[in-house]
């Protein structure tokens, strides 16, 4: 999305009339559209994501800070946080700093000077759009029914077992992020990394007393 051109007409004098910027526009209708699913459904609604990929200019200098401020409400929003990705394809220098404020803005900022995904060609675009779709993807699992309690289940992945643990940051296992209620668990660490690569997680429900 590059900057246009209006035309001039010698008869009369040529007006710059300001426009709102279509990537401002575009993110907003993603964010109302993912919004209203996370809103019919919130416990059935896995985590989203924005992917905003763009081969020029991304806005109208007078836009991008509303740009990058609606996307950092997205992010910011409680409880339904929505990430978004950037990728430039070819993007010169000269909108470094727009699409960085964008990424940082979104929670996907990369380390170094780029802080977005920089592409040069398809096979480029390809991988970035690969390693989003995995760094985006669920380790959570939804429990519906609800077990009788955390003590009974059995979680195995790709046919090992996966024990329970209390912190996420720091562990491999899974665990209840919103106990007491026993909704869902999230995979960490090794196990969310194993499951993105298989998808393969079983949950075995188990009887109060043994039964």
């Amino acid at each position: 999305m590059g900057p246009g051109v209006a035309p001039s007409h010698p008869s009369r004098p040529h007006r710059h009339i300001p426009r709102a910027s279509p990537t401002q526009a575009a993110v907003e209708e993603a964010y109302a559209y993912l919004n209203g699913v996370y809103a019919s459904d919130p416990q059935q609604t896995p985590p989203q994501a924005v992917v905003l990929v763009a081969d020029g200019a991304v806005s109208c200098s007078q836009s991008a800070s509303a740009t990058e401020t609606a996307i950092a409400a997205a992010y910011n929003q409680s409880p339904n946080s929505i990430p978004t990705y950037v990728v430039g394809i070819n993007i010169s220098a000269f909108n470094d700093d727009e699409m960085n404020a964008f990424a940082q803005a979104g929670g996907t900022a990369l380390p170094g000077a780029v802080s977005f995904y920089q592409t040069t060609d398809g096979q480029a675009l390809q991988a970035a759009m690969n390693i989003i779709i995995s760094d985006a993807q669920s380790c959570d699992v939804i429990l519906d029914p609800p077990p009788f309690g955390a003590d009974l289940i059995g979680v195995t992945l790709n046919g090992a077992a996966v024990g329970e643990i209390a912190d996420c940051a720091t562990e491999s296992g899974y665990y209840f992020p919103d106990a007491p209620d026993l909704g869902r668990i999230e995979l960490c660490g090794a196990a969310c990394d194993e499951l993105k690569l298989s998808g393969d997680v079983n949950v075995a429900y188990m009887c109060p007393g043994g039964g």
